[in-house]
């Protein structure tokens, strides 16, 4: 298999080259291409590309994410995460859109947000806008709506099995 190799546009991609090692936070706007090592968070307005050779220990907040190499921390994304069939990917991610390659090793948490990471985040207020479909118990409930700020969280609701489906998928 081929390296990954950065967008066209070479002179926005930095190059962490094989037998480098960075300590600390890196960020900034243009592709970024690990094939050496960073130790430290990631933070870039672009794409992050981790080689074959690449390793990352730390958490990377990106618009996207390829990995053919390793990354040791949370990954979250704008767009989307990749990982390639030689990539390794031990943390959380979080992204609108997620490919894993056969081959490739994943051990986290995927949560998956259609509208992007941080447009969901970035929208707290939409949980608290009442909306028309809403259950009467929360009208029936007046000082909860006289309390400004207050936002009303529906309760959870346990659901059980009966003893006939025990031991089976219930959603094949």
């Amino acid at each position: 298999m081929t390296p990954p190799t950065p967008s066209p546009n070479p002179g926005r991609t930095t190059l962490v080259a094989s037998g480098t090692k960075i300590s600390g936070r890196l960020s900034g706007t243009s592709e970024v291409l690990v094939e050496g090592m960073v130790e430290g968070e990631i933070r870039l307005d672009s794409q992050l590309v981790v080689g074959t050779g690449g390793e990352v220990l730390g958490d990377v907040s990106a618009r996207s994410v390829r990995i053919a190499g390793r990354i040791t921390g949370n990954v979250q994304a704008e767009d989307r995460v990749e990982l390639l069939p030689t990539g390794s990917l031990e943390g959380d991610v979080t992204a609108p859109r997620v490919a894993i390659a056969e081959g490739g090793f994943c051990k986290g948490r995927i949560e998956m947000n259609p509208l992007g990471s941080q447009e969901a985040s970035a929208k707290p207020e939409a949980a608290a806008k009442p909306e028309a479909s809403a259950k009467p118990e929360a009208a029936a409930k007046p000082e909860a709506a006289a309390k400004p700020g207050t936002v009303e969280r529906p309760r959870a609701e346990t659901i059980t099995a009966p003893p006939a489906t025990e031991g089976r998928t219930l959603f094949p």
